[in-house]
């Protein structure tokens, strides 16, 4: 596996990754009708295209398959952090935090920040995120 930077090429598989993450993983903790307002659909090229240049995205890649990606913002937030269904709980989210962690020191922000859904605090916890504040 390897962590790169996001190409134009990813979008449309980030597109299904998300969709498909949302509703196959995060619909254990959530209702239907919560999905269907997160993820009603599989957002087009476009949506991402203008979404990514607010943010650094770095994609996880494992035999040419995109299996994880993150956003970056510029004051440390991490805003998507997705790890596609099928390739849970074997360690990408960690590589792809310890990226995250390098490239945020790098921009000099001493900290990072994340609003997270029920089903990614326990992952977040153990990366050594705290909560703050629940919503």
């Amino acid at each position: 596996m390897r962590i790169r930077p996001v190409r134009r090429t990813d979008i449309p598989r980030i597109a299904r990754l998300y969709y498909e993450t949302v509703h196959r993983v995060n619909a254990l903790d959530y209702s239907p009708g919560q999905i269907r307002a997160w993820a009603p659909r599989i957002h087009p090229d476009a949506f991402w295209s203008r979404r990514f240049r607010h943010y650094r995205v770095l994609v996880a890649e494992n035999g040419g398959a995109v299996v994880g990606f993150v956003e970056l913002g510029r004051a440390g937030e991490i805003d998507c952090f997705y790890v596609h269904h099928g390739h849970q709980r074997r360690g990408i989210g960690a590589a792809l935090m310890a990226r995250v962690e390098r490239e945020a020191r790098a921009r000099g922000n001493a900290s990072l920040l994340a609003d997270v859904s029920i089903t990614a605090e326990p992952f977040f916890r153990r990366m050594g995120f705290c909560v703050v504040r629940r919503r």
